[in-house]
């Protein structure tokens, strides 16, 4: 679709003289709100219905617009045919706003003339089809002049700006209208005034953009016939299906929207004001979604942003389904109590909660169209576009029509919610949902500009199924962080995106690890942290591995938020980063993902690690990932470490690896409170749990476990470390009796081997208990081997202890393929110094 040698978009302007053309653009759509807002919005609307118009008459006042574009094909041969495409539009379009004059003379002159609605719709129609002549001329030059990086955000920006004063113009088009009564007679000189005003608004619209620039453009192919040059844009896919999507779209949302404000007025009684106010509710929605709306098609495109949009607008058409006459009295801080009604309440919600969607959709289809059309012959094509969607909306308020009429004549008995009687304001908007859900959306998603960002999926779960406080947060502080802020600013918005999850700046983070403040980029990177997920998770991958960064250890501390078992494999290798604070991280890290891929090359790290802080950390995490052979290198160093906190930090180790996870830390901290808190307490619970029956422990077993377990605290109490630990081991004798079958017959060699067959996790438990007690004593040469030395080392025991009591009736823990082998850390050797039997 597009020319290999196309010129540039605002080629041959400068960009300062493009920026200024663009702004007076933008003001002068402003202007034309005015026009708009009473031409094509609520105030003509009412005009036909305060002239008595019936459903279908009101459709034909909406369809004829839609049919009129298809002047927009010979318009468009015509403005190919010109050198320049602005004179040529400002003339059209001057007589096209000044048409509404007549609408305006007839309602002051001849409001209750039987011709007068047809003159109108007449006048109408005339000026539609002059519109449609001259409005290719505008979208090709707007195409052409609007650079392409800018597209999304300008057109959002021109939305929210002209939406405010459509907003401005229709609380004015409200006040001014019940100023002026309309019914029983009365003349229409309300419709008169403001009719005329918005002409001369309109005009104004049209010579204001004689200030803005045209760029060149490319001609038209030489020697090809005109109707080959209208049909060869619709042989592209993406171009057609845009089109048929768009149309679709419209013509669902005017089968709709076209009637919403008349079953108001008819069934509500609502007035003029709040009719007007209901619109501008919608107008507000379109302003606040427009201000971000260019951000979003950047960061997940614009088709997929279309599909989610259209996906999720017709839900809220259920609020109809809910709308009462019930009067409601609302109190105004500085102005008083004022009377309305549920029927307009709700239906301003509705308006302020929808409509912005509605204008997201409009942005989304100005971007893909312009994106899709070719650069030559760009106005025809345009054209063609605009009148394929015409056509197929023009149908959609006709048809509405006769299904308002058809309702009318025939109303219906069914009863809804607050005694409203089911209508045709009903029917339309399950007709619309219907249609939008089954066709329009399925069209769009056929729709190929450019690869998207994201896939649908990823969009909706990015844009939809997140807290929309926090997705409003995002959207936010992700214009601060794109903006020309200070430094303090800039490194708060990163927080609060990483605070709020925003996956959907993770773009602009990821951008912001380069930002020339230190602060900026750690934020940015620990914000990536708290998002997670593969694209942030590779962005701080990259940098790692970055030798000419300094996010290093910060972007490590990050990966640890959100930690993800697939990034082992890439910190692996950093294991024998010469610089040990890295090491230390990436130690941390691999703890965090969780992959037991890591145990091997952590237990080779703390082999050849002697001594220091790594040791804690390197055993801490090997106590995370849970693999049992790590408690073969932690245990000795355990019990050889020199401080008490090297001591304490290994015990935590030791006690994730063979007992419950975080239990002995728990215990630790109670008995850091108080002496005796912790352990009591474990022990009591223990006990406890042995009063009911247990299939693998009977009743005299059980009171003899109990008895242990009382035996055990009060040697804990007395400080007895020698009888505590051997009242550890013989209650490892009764358990290993009892659930596996394993008697002893006084050779540790032997009981060790055959536990060891059965549970791994219960036998590495029993051997720390066995040296404790002694057995190996006699072999020691390291520290390592000798009598309990500390309470902490009977604290541990007590953990053991009362984590095989609550997991008695649970599966064994068989040893895991390539584990290390308890033999390969202990000599044979008869237990000399003996046991108490239980």
């Amino acid at each position: 679709m597009k020319s290999a040698h196309s010129i540039p978009d605002g080629a041959g302007i400068a960009p300062g003289s493009l920026r200024r053309g663009l702004r007076i653009s933008i003001t002068a759509s402003s202007l034309g709100m005015m026009w708009l807002a009473v031409a094509l919005s609520m105030p003509f609307v009412m005009l036909l219905e305060a002239l008595g118009a019936s459903g279908v008459l009101l459709g034909i006042s909406t369809t004829v617009r839609q049919i009129a574009i298809v002047g927009q094909i010979p318009g468009s041969l015509l403005m190919e045919w010109l050198p320049r495409r602005k004179l040529a539009w400002a003339i059209l379009a001057c007589i096209h706003r000044a048409l509404l004059l007549a609408p305006a003379w007839l309602a002051w002159r001849h409001p209750q003339a039987p011709y007068t609605i047809k003159l109108i719709i007449a006048a109408v129609s005339a000026s539609a089809v002059i519109e449609s002549l001259g409005a290719p001329a505008w979208h090709s030059w707007m195409a052409d002049l609007v650079p392409e990086s800018w597209r999304g955000r300008f057109w959002g920006k021109r939305q929210a700006i002209t939406n405010m004063a459509f907003m401005l113009a229709l609380g004015f088009s409200g006040w001014l209208l019940d100023r002026y009564p309309t019914g029983n007679g009365a003349n229409l000189n309300g419709f008169a005034l403001l009719l005329t005003i918005a002409s001369v608004f309109g005009v104004a619209d049209i010579l204001l953009h004689a200030c803005v620039p045209e760029p060149a453009r490319e001609p038209a192919l030489p020697g090809r016939h005109w109707l080959a040059r209208i049909v060869l844009p619709l042989r592209h896919p993406s171009f057609r299906n845009l089109a048929i999507a768009i149309g679709i779209w419209l013509f669902a949302s005017t089968m709709a929207g076209a009637f919403n404000a008349v079953y108001l007025k008819r069934v509500f009684h609502v007035s003029y004001t709040g009719l007007s106010a209901m619109t501008i509710c919608g107008a507000i929605s379109i302003i606040v979604a427009s201000i971000f709306t260019g951000y979003l098609i950047e960061r997940i495109g614009a088709r997929t942003f279309a599909v989610i949009m259209m996906c999720v607008a017709p839900l809220f058409s259920t609020g109809w389904f809910f709308v009462t006459a019930r009067p409601i009295g609302l109190t105004i801080p500085f102005y008083g109590e004022i009377q309305t009604s549920q029927a307009l309440l709700l239906t301003c919600a509705i308006a302020l909660a929808a409509s912005g969607m509605f204008g997201a959709v409009s942005v989304c289809h100005l971007s893909l169209l312009g994106a899709l059309a070719p650069k030559r012959e760009r106005t025809l094509a345009m054209a063609v576009h605009l009148c394929l969607v015409g056509l197929l909306t023009a149908g959609g308020p006709l048809i509405g029509g006769l299904i308002v009429d058809a309702f009318t004549r025939n109303p219906s008995s069914l009863m809804l919610m607050g005694g409203t009687r089911f209508n045709y304001i009903h029917m339309l908007h399950l007709l619309y949902a219907v249609i939008v859900w089954t066709l329009a959306v399925p069209f769009m998603m056929r729709v190929r500009a450019r690869r998207d960002p994201l896939n649908i999926a990823e969009a909706f779960g990015r844009v939809i199924l997140v807290n929309p406080l926090r997705f409003a947060s995002g959207l936010y502080h992700a214009q601060v962080l794109g903006a020309a802020a200070p430094r303090k600013r800039r490194r708060r918005a990163a927080e609060a995106l990483g605070a709020a999850g925003a996956e959907i700046a993770i773009t602009d983070l990821i951008a912001r690890l380069d930002d020339p403040v230190a602060d900026v980029r750690e934020a940015a990177a620990m914000a990536l942290g708290r998002i997670g997920g593969q694209e942030a998770h590779a962005a701080l991958l990259a940098k790692i591995e970055d030798p000419d960064n300094d996010l290093t250890l910060t972007a490590l501390r990050a990966l640890r938020i959100v930690p993800d078992a697939r990034l082992a494999r890439r910190l692996l290798p950093l294991l024998n980063d010469r610089e040990t604070l890295v090491v230390r991280e990436v130690v941390r890290t691999l703890g965090a993902c969780g992959d037991p891929i890591a145990v091997g090359p952590l237990l080779e790290l703390l082999h050849r690690t002697p001594q220091g802080l790594l040791v804690a950390i390197t055993a801490e995490t090997l106590g995370h990932l849970g693999d049992i052979s790590a408690v073969y290198e932690v245990l000795p160093r355990f019990r050889t470490a020199a401080t008490p906190f090297m001591r304490r930090a290994l015990a935590a180790a030791c006690g994730d690896l063979m007992g419950e996870p975080d239990g002995f830390y728990r215990i630790l901290n109670r008995e850091d409170s108080a002496f005796g808190s912790g352990v009591s307490r474990l022990l009591n619970r223990a006990r406890t749990e042995l009063l009911w029956p247990r299939r693998r422990l009977p009743l005299s077993e059980r009171r003899t476990a109990r008895a242990l377990l009382a035996k055990l605290d009060r040697a804990y109490e007395g400080e007895a470390l020698k009888e505590a630990a051997a009242t550890s081991f013989n209650l490892a004798l009764c358990l290993a009796r009892n659930k596996y079958g394993v008697a002893w017959n006084g050779d540790i060699t032997a009981f060790l081997q055959a536990l060891d067959c059965r549970d791994s996790r219960f036998t590495v438990g029993a051997w720390y208990l066995a040296i404790l007690n002694g057995a190996f004593v006699h072999m020691d040469t390291s520290g390592s081997l000798v009598h309990v030395r500390d309470r902490i080392e009977i604290i541990l025991a007590v953990h053991l202890a009362a984590s095989w009591i609550a997991e008695i009736d649970s599966p064994a823990h068989p040893p895991p393929p390539g584990a290390l082998s308890l033999t390969s850390y202990w000599p044979p050797n008869k237990l000399e110094t003996g046991a108490d039997q239980p």
